[in-house]
């Protein structure tokens, strides 16, 4: 594929994915690596399933820690902050705060955890998984260019493999939609079962949550906050991974 700015990207990703006409009364589990890629990635579903009374849950893996401009100094209650973020934005959706997870994972070395670590985490997401019969799990894409979004996917996939229960897994890109320029090495073949979901019932909604991100959202800037202010959702369905 070639390059392409992130705002063409997208509009290919909706030209080609199959519109989904209503959201399942399904749980769900939102893996995100970041506070804020849950909001970004899928806030207007985790919404329209919560106004359906469905079950959703919201885990995320690392502790945010690595959240702020680079070249500057870490504000020391960095940690704090995206956490008490993560919780309005959650609430705003209708997530209560007892379905809200924090696994404390070191921001910007999911990819780097050593096996006992990662052994853990993927003990930790299958047992989630396994509190329902079926289940809908949704997670960054598996190439979505940043290590801890990639890092997160595989460890899914893993617990997915592992879990008692009748899961549908679902991907959601982050990066690949923002980065300005869509890697050549990516494919088309890297989206299979595309489809999107509209939001428009809940969009002022998934607004709202994006707002509540606010040591995130001035760092971003508009380029990046635009791709996930769309009135549509993307996400690529995986078939169920094998059990290593």
């Amino acid at each position: 594929m070639n390059t392409c700015t992130s705002a063409l990207l997208t509009a290919q990703l909706l030209k080609r994915a199959e519109p989904v006409l209503s959201v399942s009364q399904v749980p769900v589990v939102v893996v995100a690596p970041h506070e804020d890629d849950e909001t970004f990635g899928c806030g207007g579903l985790i919404a329209l399933k919560r106004q359906l009374g469905v079950p959703v849950t919201v885990v995320f893996v690392s502790d945010g820690g690595g959240g702020y401009q680079e070249g500057t100094t870490a504000p020391p209650d960095i940690v704090a902050v995206r956490e008490k973020e993560a919780l309005e934005a959650t609430g705003v959706l209708g997530v209560p705060v007892e379905h809200v997870q924090f696994l404390h994972y070191p921001d910007t070395r999911l990819g780097k955890l050593d096996e006992v670590d990662r052994r853990r985490l993927v003990s930790t997401l299958t047992e989630c998984f396994n509190q329902h019969a079926q289940l809908e799990v949704y997670v960054t894409h598996q190439r979505d260019l940043h290590p801890d979004h990639e890092a997160t996917c595989r460890a899914v996939m893993e617990a997915v493999s592992r879990s008692s229960s009748q899961v549908r897994l679902f991907e959601y890109p982050i990066w690949i939609r923002w980065m300005g320029k869509f890697h050549r090495n990516l494919q088309w073949s890297d989206f299979p079962g595309l489809i999107k979901v509209s939001i428009a019932p809940v969009h002022a909604t998934k607004l709202r949550a994006i707002q509540a991100y606010t040591s995130q959202i001035g760092m971003l800037g508009r380029a990046h906050l635009r791709c996930y202010e769309q009135v549509w959702e993307i996400f690529v369905e995986r078939p169920r991974p094998h059990q290593p």
